[in-house]
């Protein structure tokens, strides 16, 4: 995501309990209110059906070709696409953002094809880069994430890793 944009009143980012209190700052009239959530990783996934049990309109907007593509299998993606969609959760799938829209306050959400979506809240839920410096130092193979096996293994046998840097 560009940082233009980002400074305006109603875009939001997600990681400790005071965005929380923004974005629930945010929700005067949530039944009227257009969100667009960055990103359909568990925290993006998290934030649309929440704000879809508030009555919101919720439009997912992700990169990857599929929901939770960084982290689970197709068929887990497959699942939870067709859970937020009957929820009534609008997925774009394979798009990218350039810049949120708005003079004081955003307004929409600009895609990488030019379209605008239009949102009067929107809640960036990208994750963090996976930390990869350790292993890239120590001579793994890192690719968005170090490389491992089924069971955990890096190409070093001596080595494991596990959890958001894999």
């Amino acid at each position: 995501v560009a940082d233009d944009g980002a400074d305006l009143d109603g875009v939001h980012v997600l990681r400790d309990l005071a965005d929380v209190d923004g974005i629930r700052a945010d929700l005067t009239g949530a039944a009227s209110l257009r969100a667009v959530v960055v990103g359909a990783g568990y925290v993006g996934l998290e934030v649309a059906a929440s704000l879809r049990g508030l009555g919101v309109e919720v439009t997912v907007l992700e990169a990857a070709d599929r929901v939770l593509a960084r982290v689970t299998a197709p068929a887990v993606s497959a699942f939870y696409e067709r859970r937020h969609r009957e929820a009534g959760v609008e997925l774009r799938l394979g798009v990218g953002v350039t810049a949120f829209e708005g003079d004081t306050r955003v307004e929409g959400v600009r895609l990488a094809d030019g379209e605008i979506v239009a949102a009067d809240l929107v809640v960036v839920g990208i994750g963090a880069i996976p930390a990869v410096d350790l292993a890239l130092d120590a001579g793994l193979e890192v690719d968005d994430g170090i490389a491992v096996d089924a069971m955990g293994r890096t190409a070093d046998p001596r080595v494991y890793a596990a959890g958001d840097c894999c």
